[in-house]
């Protein structure tokens, strides 16, 4: 997706004690002073079990790696997602992908049923883990189908509406340009423009098996010029190699593939038919992919955010927590402001200036989608 719609989600957290204002007081203030750069919701971590240091240590580092597998592979979804709405004819297709995800992010709730709060931490992150897995071989399945129909019809484009080197040639011969017998056989040549007198002065000492006076100018456009010769089977080898080295193109086409093959054209009209039922039919599917995807990022977005509190402030868990969810190119001075009006009062890091850059007195947990 371009920049411009890209975004990500931020999962702030403070321990109870750390404000001087009321926390909701706090929150409006942070609220009113980033309501350009964000869109906020208030959001308190399900009743996840903390373990020992010991696990909530590995656990971070597995978290960690999540969050960029979980990114990668939610960008590859986002992208898929775009391709099929600009396919569709979308014009605002970002934008419109942009909007799903962020009515998914406001609409988030934990969920219970299929991630139980029963479980530890090292076992739900395999579950979420899978469901992205899963997500992913979907999304690929399908867009490499798509991808293969949409390189199909661009190849059929030019067979149709290319120059004379690639378009098919089928419209552009009559019955009786093409002798094929026992012992003849026709070719066709594609000589660049300005090359004409050359081909018709040498054509017939290509090969010792060329019909003398064969060639006929079957079509020419700006760039080049499709000839036809005859000549006997036998020298259809000597004549490809020596054409070749004179810089003319054979083209990939014998009379016998003309009598068997449908027209360039009416091969690009199924495979269009063909993709329109695709894209109608990815249209129904991707929501799905996108808000399995999704759900499952931010699912890895709050346990990570849930483990570096724990491991900031220790249990018990008393925290306060506020989510928000921007657009690229905001992230600076978003974290600028949260650690104004947010953070630890006792802290020097916002007299440091250092908000900016990522030195903040309190847990923010952030996932790019």
């Amino acid at each position: 997706m371009s920049n411009k719609h890209s975004q990500s989600l931020a999962v702030f957290t403070v321990p109870i004690d750390t404000f001087c204002d009321p926390p909701s007081d706090a929150f409006s203030k942070f609220k009113k002073a980033t309501s350009d750069a964000a869109h906020h919701f208030e959001y308190q971590f399900p009743p996840l079990m903390a373990g020992t240091i010991d696990n909530l240590m590995t656990c971070n580092e597995s978290l960690e790696t999540m969050m960029q597998t979980s990114q990668s592979i939610m960008k590859t979804v986002c992208q898929a997602c775009l391709d099929i709405e600009t396919a569709a004819g979308n014009k605002k297709a970002a934008a419109h992908v942009h909007g799903l995800i962020s009515e998914i992010i406001e609409a988030f709730k934990w969920d219970e049923r299929r991630f139980s709060t029963r479980h530890t931490l090292p076992q739900l992150i395999p579950m979420i883990t899978g469901r992205l897995q899963s997500v992913e071989r979907d999304v690929s399945a399908a867009m490499k189908e798509f991808a293969t129909i949409t390189s199909e019809i661009a190849a059929l484009e030019k067979e149709v509406h290319g120059s004379l080197q690639v378009q098919s040639v089928s419209a552009h011969l009559e019955p009786q340009d093409i002798i094929s017998t026992d012992y003849l056989t026709t070719r066709l040549v594609t000589v660049p423009a300005g090359r004409g007198k050359e081909w018709r002065k040498t054509y017939e000492y290509l090969d010792e098996f060329v019909v003398p006076r064969s060639d006929k100018l079957i079509a020419k456009d700006a760039a080049f010029e499709l000839h036809r010769v005859v000549m006997f089977h036998k020298a259809v080898d000597g004549f490809t190699r020596a054409a070749r080295e004179a810089k003319f193109l054979l083209r990939n086409w014998t009379p016998e593939t003309e009598m068997t093959a449908d027209s360039a054209a009416d091969r690009l009209d199924s495979a269009e038919s063909k993709s329109e039922s695709m894209v109608a039919r990815l249209q129904e599917v991707y929501p799905a992919w996108l808000t399995e995807a999704a759900t499952a990022c931010i699912h890895t977005t709050v346990m990570a955010a849930f483990v570096d509190a724990v491991l900031r402030f220790g249990t018990p868990t008393e925290y306060h927590c506020l989510a928000c969810s921007f657009v690229d190119g905001k992230q600076r001075s978003l974290m600028v402001q949260a650690e104004k009006l947010l953070g630890d009062r006792k802290s020097d890091i916002y007299d440091r200036a250092g908000a900016g850059d990522g030195f903040l007195s309190f847990s923010a947990t952030v996932h790019k989608f």
